[in-house]
């Protein structure tokens, strides 16, 4: 019991700790924006919503994490499908491979896509074309695309630790009642695997926003 409480009042005195070394600023800069001399103003916030620099900054990020958000989304959940779904021979090699994005720096995977998608890059070789670039008539996709390569790993970990938390005997039992594949993963493996989808995309979204 007396361990207990200690740890307790333990785990109390850290949270609160913490709480004021990452609150206190956070509520600093908040005060700065929104109240002057002691009284409570928007016009600075105003003030970057009628600035129409500020404002296309603002749309720009905002599409640039919705799209990098869907694509990586797009390509993460039937990585992570796949992986959970069947067992093969250097499984663990590619799983490996599909978190490199994760530990390379923002310049290497950059460098990547160009050597894909430059004027002189491997799909203007296998297509046969003329040295076009790819990325450079891409713009805003060309972003999305690199923001998507780069972010999609935490998608993927979130929904594969998701799905590894799925007791097989439900999809199990919803096949010996005669539910089809479409209806096992609609009604079963999606909302099961939605908690930790959605904690993976808000990460991106948060990642490619801040970028």
């Amino acid at each position: 019991m007396l361990r207990t409480r200690t740890a307790w009042l333990l785990f109390g005195l850290l949270t609160a700790v913490f709480g004021v070394l990452l609150l206190w600023p956070v509520l600093t800069v908040v005060s700065g924006g929104f109240f002057v001399n002691g009284r409570f103003t928007v016009r600075y916030l105003a003030g970057v919503f009628r600035n129409p620099i500020y404002a296309e900054g603002l749309a720009n990020s905002l599409r640039l994490a919705l799209g990098a958000t869907g694509l990586a989304t797009a390509l993460a959940v039937p990585l992570a499908w796949l992986a959970h779904a069947f067992a093969f021979r250097g499984q663990r090699a590619l799983t490996a491979l599909l978190l490199v994005p994760m530990v390379l720096p923002p310049f290497v995977g950059a460098i990547g896509v160009m050597q894909m998608l430059g004027p002189y890059g491997a799909l203007n070789a296998l297509l046969g074309c003329g040295p076009v670039d790819w990325l450079g008539r891409a713009r805003m996709a060309g972003v999305v695309l690199l923001q998507a390569l780069a972010f999609y790993p935490i998608i993927y970990l979130n929904v594969a630790a998701a799905l590894a938390n799925i007791d097989p005997a439900l999809d199990e039992a919803a096949q010996n009642l005669g539910a089809g594949a479409w209806t096992r993963f609609r009604r079963i493996t999606l909302p099961l695997v939605m908690p930790g989808l959605f904690a993976g995309c808000t990460l991106v979204f948060i990642a490619a926003f801040t970028e």
